[in-house]
């Protein structure tokens, strides 16, 4: 399999922070060629970080233009990422694009749309989907050990403050993203609980703005009913709370417990408990874009993926408007 020539276009937080280090560690698989971000300063200091020093482009057309790569990285705030795939895909260039997918479902579609019809990749990159642990439990949900699923929780209350670097970002502060937070989170979460417990089929939710710094409703209490007959709910919040996250899942003879560390799996014979291994999610995601860049199936990055979580919070959203239960089939 060959070496991919990456752009990357956007250097904000994930960028610096998250796929950086990430290539850094598949050296063997990527070459980092060009960067272009919002400033010319921005995208220079991001270029300093690489030890070849990529060339710095001031517009993504220009690096469209000169075109001496393969696929391009987008790191961008979510509005921007149905034009520049479409942009990518009509430079035959493959695209690793961070999630959300979209601000909204029907802008979603506009890039599946998009994937279907193009020989180039399209790679929805969540970074939850690349986390053993989560096929460790699944793998223990189908052994059937804690006998037939049945119910899970989600409570998670992550307390960001206004001096947050998230929150600080001009895009989110005023999101044009369903939800804001709640679906710029959200999707991870909905990723993990889809990996559990299967597809979700209806919602009914509340949601609630609590800080005034946070763009949007920032609170989110929601009940699912999934396609296997299994309910359970989810409860976030980016204004309360103190990061911790509580995993609960029930099945009619045990039950796996899931905390930040470690979790879990009790029945009435024996209780065990494991260690969530210490990884990089994001050098996972790159080394599967890696692969179905050189031709194997595309699992885990297909767009549809990032639609179906994306729908459960755009549903969510809905419903609580609404004020009634609503089908995640109306967002697909």
């Amino acid at each position: 399999m060959r070496k991919i020539n990456l752009a990357i276009v956007g250097c904000g937080i994930v960028a610096k922070e998250h796929h950086y280090p990430a290539l850094n560690k598949l050296k063997e698989k990527y070459n980092v060629v060009a960067v272009n971000s919002k400033t010319r300063r921005n995208a220079e200091k991001f270029s300093d970080m690489f030890e070849n020093h990529p060339k710095v482009f001031d517009t993504y057309d220009d690096l469209l233009d000169w075109g001496e790569f393969d696929a391009v990285d987008l790191a961008l705030p979510t509005e921007y990422n149905v034009e520049f795939v479409q942009k990518a895909l009509i430079n035959n260039k493959s695209v690793f694009c961070e999630k959300p997918i979209a601000i909204n479902t029907n802008e979603a579609k506009k890039i599946l749309g998009m994937s279907a019809l193009s020989s180039s990749v399209v790679y929805i990159a969540e970074n939850f989907r690349h986390i053993s642990a989560h096929y460790r439990i699944r793998k223990i949900i189908d052994s059937g050990k804690i006998g037939k699923l049945q119910f899970i929780i989600w409570k998670q209350l992550i307390g960001m403050k206004n001096d947050n670097k998230y929150v600080e970002t001009i895009w989110r502060k005023k999101p044009k993203h369903i939800g804001g937070f709640l679906s710029d989170g959200g999707v991870h979460h909905i990723a993990a609980i889809r990996i559990f417990m299967g597809e979700i089929e209806s919602v009914y939710a509340k949601t609630k703005k609590i800080s005034d710094y946070l763009g949007g409703d920032d609170t989110l209490f929601m009940t699912m009913n999934f396609k296997e007959g299994y309910i359970g709910s989810y409860t976030v919040s980016y204004a309360l709370g103190d990061g911790r996250i509580k995993i609960d899942i029930y099945g009619d003879s045990g039950s796996i417990k899931i905390r930040k560390n470690y979790f879990i799996v009790e029945t009435e014979k024996e209780k065990l408990t494991y260690k969530i291994p210490r990884e990089s999610s994001f050098a996972n995601e790159f080394l599967d874009f890696y692969r179905v860049f050189n031709g194997a199936a595309n699992i885990m990055g297909d767009p549809l993926e990032a639609i179906k979580d994306l729908a459960v919070i755009e549903a969510g959203v809905s419903s609580s408007v609404k004020g009634k239960e609503v089908a995640i089939k109306n967002f697909l």
